[in-house]
This record gives structure tokens, sequence and C-alpha cells, in this order.
């Protein structure tokens, strides 16, 4: 196939440009002796804010890394460097993220220790860290954008643009303290590009690749970057792309069914009228649309009778405003944020085995009907359109007040109030074949469709939260925090409609209320105490998190109305350490989770499986330890190791689950490696080359307790080329280049989502 023979050209083209860069490493390493690159040879600068009271750093090597005491994250809801945060943390800039190819948060996760993605779709992601992982309930992973949260429920997390970001930040470990409800593995937060006050920029970047048997796709985005007067500066980026296609839909005779659209727009205005103040105001737009989930069987190809799809809307509004008096930073953010998620697929094979064990009583007539579908269900059933639809809007406002610095106590004190409203529907229906005829009360005979399943559930909820942190420094290398966070949340949850025979109108309420605490203690080593260390810093953390209730749809007169929150409590002890002059830089950590009251799936009495609801059942503890390498032996060189082991199951027995069951969809292993080389091309230009590894270990999903679902193991690796001929730059890549077919999720056989063929695409962006 013609695919091939490029991805030969490609790979060809890559290592020749390997073998050329090669030649330079001696070169290279010679210069590593006590010397820097030229200002000339920096890559790129680094869009962070700078910390007060020191210097903004300025440059970035080509792997996309920087010194420990270079990086800037907010992880404690403040400007701090990375080396002086007692917390477990991967920070990626946003130019780092673009000269490692990484466009989406899969990406990213496949870099970052203890940290994956699993995605059935567009806008279907479940993220999980550190082994924090649920099938259904709400999410385990906290889910930012800027001060927006925009976590909904555990399996379909909102697929966001990445372009134009400032920076990613993946926190491990509970941050129930400062992020509250829903960060128990965790918290992801991407952060935008601000406007730049007083400067004119035009950002464009357009990306053309092929795929190996499947159809090409293109993706285009654009920033610009408007001041508007002395104070005051606007921020436009949007973006498109079309995805093409790489499963077969056979039934229907539609080849790479899974095609998908995306659009996004996103703007900000700052003014600063002030040197006290700055006003921010953001508005987004997001929108996605594809022909199928990513799931198919080995070949690629999927059975379904009926049309299937996806559509997923999001829109975010907020405001911000900054007041930094002499005693503190106070900033006070209000948002919205609105989704419309709806999945239509085929429950064809669901419903056949509900029918054919009898488990659904169909109107009326339950003894005919089950002798007539026993044995040949499926030659009388022609699909049965099946799917979710979820509308949810948030409303949030968070009062927050940090200590300015330079003193030996720092401090971090808050407000917090949401509303939270959702509505779920869960339909379904069979349709018969055109010659059946079914004595079916109160319809004719050959009726082509039976009803189902069409039922509402409407949640409300409104929570509130006080929250607060001390830090003290008590000598220059010791220093304690302590934090505490309360929360109170009330759930109203109403279902209406109709399953099958059984009337699923229902009220219910509850109230639950949770304080989350944290402790640390870090020691710093002097600077330079061997000849060896530069500097170094130990850390041992006691925090907690929690996950809020919710509704379940009542599909059956078994299944609960709503489930509690379940929490979570981790110990861990860690290390960052930085050697040679930054030759080696490591950090490390090892931990004990002990998760109660665990959200798990249950199915109802009478059932099969495929109607299913939440229940607190069970308890879980996880140990584990993840690291992060990177070694640099000279300044345009950089190779990185990563990766995560981790031991998480029931320690006591549930419904659904049994002492010593593993965790629904976790790798016990997860690992990743890089190679990364600046260059000069003969033309003088700086150019750079890069190989990205990433494994992925065995996950296992048991849903009902009588069988197991599980994933294959996953190798990925990627390449990347690239050029920088001033304003403009260029990159030849190529994506899962070990042509990885395995399923990439735990789930059935036939409907195991499946990575992108190889791939090989040409990405071009200009800056002026």
């Amino acid at each position: 196939m013609y695919t091939k023979s490029i991805g030969v050209i490609a790979a060809t083209v890559m290592c020749l440009a390997a073998n050329a860069a090669n030649a330079q490493i001696d070169d290279l390493i010679e210069e590593a002796d006590g010397s820097d690159v030229s200002e000339e040879q920096d890559y790129e600068t680094i869009p962070v804010e700078p910390v007060k009271a020191r210097e903004k750093p300025e440059t970035l090597d080509e792997s996309g890394s920087q010194r420990l005491e270079e990086i800037v994250v907010t992880a404690q809801k403040r400007e701090q460097y990375i080396y002086d945060v007692p917390m477990s943390i991967t920070a990626l800039s946003g130019d780092a993220l673009e000269k490692m190819g990484m466009d989406n948060l899969r990406d990213i996760a496949a870099a970052t220790p203890s940290f994956s993605v699993m995605e059935s779709g567009p806008g279907i992601q479940h993220l999980q860290i550190r082994g924090i992982s649920s099938a259904h309930g709400q999410a385990t992973v906290g889910y930012q954008l800027d001060n927006v949260s925009l976590s909904t429920f555990s399996l379909a997390q909102p697929d966001a643009a990445t372009f134009d970001l400032a920076s990613v930040e993946i926190l491990r470990g509970p941050q129930g303290t400062l992020y509250g409800e829903g960060s128990m593995g965790g918290t992801v937060k991407l952060i935008t590009q601000k406007p730049r006050i007083g400067e004119w920029e035009f950002v464009a970047k357009s990306d053309g690749f092929i795929t190996d048997g499947a159809d090409p796709g293109l993706e285009a985005n654009a920033a610009v970057n408007v001041p508007l007067w002395d104070s005051a500066a606007l921020r436009i980026v949007g973006g498109v792309a079309d995805l093409g296609g790489y499963i077969d839909q056979v039934e229907l005779g539609q080849d790479n069914y899974n095609e998908a659209q995306k659009k996004n727009a996103r703007a900000r205005f700052q003014w600063e009228p002030g040197e006290r103040w700055t006003i921010g105001l953001t508005g987004l737009t997001q929108s996605i649309e594809a022909g199928s989930v990513n799931a198919a069987d080995e070949n690629y190809q999927r059975f379904d009778g009926n049309e299937i799809g996806i559509w997923d809307d999001g829109n975010i509004a907020s405001v911000d405003i900054n007041w930094t008096p002499d005693w503190a930073d106070v900033l006070l953010t209000a948002s919205r944020f609105s989704r419309e998620n709806t999945v239509i697929f085929d429950a064809r094979d669901s419903i056949t085995a509900e029918l054919t064990t009898g488990a659904i009583p169909i109107v009326g007539a339950i003894e005919s009907i089950d002798e007539l579908l026993q044995g040949f269900a499926e030659e009388i059933i022609r699909g049965s359109p099946g799917g979710y639809d979820v509308a949810s809007e948030s409303e949030s406002a968070e009062l927050r007040l940090n200590s300015i610095g330079g003193s030996a106590l720092n401090w971090t004190v808050g407000a917090y109030a949401r509303r939270f409203d959702q509505s779920l529907n869960l339909n379904a229906k069979i349709n018969l074949a055109a010659d059946v005829q079914l004595p079916i009360v109160g319809g004719p005979p050959g009726l082509p469709s039976i009803p189902l399943i069409d039922v509402t559930t409407d949640s409300k909820s409104t929570a509130k939260s006080l929250f607060g942190q001390l830090e003290y420094d008590w000598t220059s290398w010791l220093n304690t925090a302590a934090g505490v966070r309360y929360y109170k949340e009330d759930l109203q949850a109403d279902s209406s409609g109709r399953a099958v025979t059984f009337d699923a109108a229902s009220s219910d309420s509850l109230s639950y209320s949770a304080v989350t605490k944290r402790f640390a203690l870090s020691m710093r080593a002097p600077d330079n105490v061997f000849e060896f260390l530069d500097r170094a810093m130990l850390y041992a953390t006691y925090a907690e998190g929690f996950r809020s209730g919710g509704a379940n749809i009542q599909a059956s007169p078994e299944i609960p109305p709503t489930y509690d929150p379940d929490h979570l409590k981790s110990f861990e002890v860690g290390g960052k350490f930085e050697m040679w002059g930054g030759v080696l830089v490591a950090e490390m950590a090892v931990y004990l989770n002990q998760w109660t009251d665990v959200q798990v799936v249950v199915v109802p009495e009478g059932g099969t499986g495929n109607f299913t609801a939440i229940s607190n059942q069970g308890d879980v503890e996880g140990r584990g330890i993840d690291w992060n390498l990177i070694y640099k032996p000279a300044p345009r060189i950089s190779l990185y190791l990563a990766g995560g082991l981790i031991d998480t199951s029931f320690v006591t027995d549930a419904d659904s689950k049994k002492k010593g069951d593993p965790v629904d969809f976790v790798s016990p292993f997860t690992g990743s490696a890089g190679f990364s080389i600046g260059f000069n091309w003969p033309s003088g230009y700086l150019g750079a080359f890069r190989l990205d590894y990433s494994y992925s270990d065995v996950a296992r999903y048991q849903r009902d307790g009588s069988y197991d679902y599980y994933s294959d193991p996953v190798n990925m690796l990627n390449g990347r080329l690239s050029v920088e001929l001033e304003a403009v730059q260029f990159a030849l890549y190529g994506r899962n280049l070990l042509d990885n077919e395995g399923a990439l999720d735990a789930n059935q056989p036939e409907r195991q989502s499946r990575a992108r063929p190889p791939s090989y695409g040409i990405e071009a962006k200009i800056t002026f």
C-alpha cells in the first residue's frame, strides 16, 4: 500500500538525519565541559509567569527539559519552583509539548509516570493516576483548564484542545485539600497562554498526516495576540481538525467509519488597570463529532446493525480578578461550564444476551417471547439503537488569598461554592427483522421495534467548602506544611421514564460532608553538599481525597437511586535530585493508598451484567513506586526514563469484587523512554531528532464477578525530525511505528479500543 511506502521513506529520512546528528555527538560532548549552549543555539523561550523575587528562566533545550530550579508550577495554588514543592509532579511547558510532538492528553500521559488515559473515542476519556481507577461513577482525577473544573463522570472526561498552552501539570497523589472533590488519584491542570500586553503576535500551525489503510487527516490551529491599549490585550485561539477514520463498519458497508471532526475557539481579554490589579475574561467553545468510538475487533472492524456516532459540545465562560496588596495575593474566580455528550451505539449483543436468558420481560407476553427467542434471538434482531445523552452545567466561584512570601511563614486560605446540574438519559429499543411476527400485547403483528428502555435521571447538587494550608520554614533546610478542607454537598436526584415494564419514577436526596487533611515534611540538602550533588530534597506526606456521590439510572427496581462518596488516604515518601551540574535529574516516590467505600459496579438481581448500578462496596489497598530520570550528557542531548509500578487490589469482598481482585483498568506497570538530540543542518539551521517509546502492561476489567476482560500489552514508538528556519518550523513525524494492533483497554473482545495504525505526517508552524 502506498502509505507503507511513504512510511518506509519517512523512516529512512529519520534514520539518515539521526546518523547525521550522531556525527556531531562527539563535538557536542566536548562542548559540555563547563560550557553552555550559546544564545544563538537556544531553541525557544519558556512561556511561564515569573515567580516573585526570582528571575524568569529564559531557555529550553531541544528535549523540552529544564533544570529543577527553573521549572515554575502552581500545584499549591501559588507560584513555586518545582524543587520547592513536596509533591510528585510532572510539569511540561507548551514549548516542550510541541518539541515532543504531544497534541493530546493521551500523548502526555504516555510520557508521565503513573498516569494513563484510556480513550474510547473523542470526548470519551478515562483518566487515572496511581491506580485510582473506576469503571463508572464520578471522576477519580481532578481535571482543570486554568481555574475551571472540566470533570464530569469517570469514563467520559472531555477532550480539551492543547494548542497554545503555557504549561501542563500532573499532580500525583490526593489533592483533596486544595482542589476538593474528585482529586483522589491526583489532578491534571491545563494552563493556557495569557494575553501579552503591548505585544503583537501571530502563531499558526498546520498538520497533515496519512495512515496505513485509512483516510488521511488534517489539523490547523492559530493564535493571535492583540494589544488593545496600554494596559489591555486580547488573545484569540482557534482550531479545526478532520481526523481520518481507520475502523470499518462491515454490516453498513462503510469504511473508515470513525472519522472525527473537531472545532474549538478560545478568547481571553486581560486588563491591568493598575500595577496591583489584573482582570481577565475568558470564553471557550468546542465541538466534536465522530462516526463511532475507536473500538473494534482485531481486524479493525465493527458489525453494528444501525448508525452510531458521538457528539460532544462544551462551552466555558469565566472571569478572574487578581489584586495584590502588600499583605497578600487575592484572587476571585467565577466560571460556568456546560457540556452535552451524546453517544449512539448498537446494543444488539447486550440485548440478545438479556433476552435469551429471560432477564428482560417484554410487554405482556413474557413466556411466548422467551420461548420464541431462545436459541435464535440474533436472527430476529436487526440492530438495536441504544445510547446515552448527558447534559451538564456547572457554575462555581472561589475566593483565594495567598501570602506574598519573603518570610518563613506562607499561607493559603479560600472559600469555594459550586452548583452542578446534570441530566442523564439512557435509551434503547429492539429493531426486528421485517418478516418476524411477535404476539405483542397492545401492538399489531410484525411490530418493527420494541421500546426497551428510556429513562432520564436529573440530579442537582450544591456544594460549599472552606480550605487552608500553612507552610513554615523552620530552618533553611527544614519545612513543614499542614492543610485542611471542609466540604459539604446536597444532592437531589429524580428519575422518570420506563425500563420495559418497570416505571422508573423515583426521587431521592442525600447530604454529606467531608474533612480532608494534608501534612508534609520536607528537607532540603545544602547546595553542593557533595561534589556530585547540586541539590536534593526529601519529603514525606500524608494526604486525603474523596469523590462525590451521585445518582444511578433507574433501569431496574433493584437499582439503588443514589450512591455515597468514597475516600482515600495516602502515605508518600519521595525525593528530587539534581547532579553534576544538571547532567542528571532524578525524581522518585513510593506510596501506600487506602481507598474505602469504593464506588463499584454491581449487577441487579436477575440481570446478566448489561444493566448495572453503582454501589459503595469494598476497600482497596495499593502500593507503588514511580520515577522520572533525565540524563543530559551534553547541552543538546537528552535521554529520559519514566515509569510506575503498582500493586492495587481489593482487601475486602464485595458483590462484584472478591478479596485480591485487581482494580479495573489498572496496568501494574507503565513506562516510557525517550532520546532527543539537537543539531545544526548543513545550512546552519537548527534541527532536532527524537524518539519516544511507551509501554503499558495488561489491565483487567471485571464487570459482574463472573467474567473478565483483558487489554493487550501496548508498545508505542513515535519519531520526530524538525528544522527551524527563522520564524518558520517544519517537522516530519511518525506515530505508532511498531504497528501496535492490540487492545488498548479491557473490554469485550470485539469492542476494544484500537490505536490508529502507523501514520506519517508533516507539521508546519509560523510565528511572528
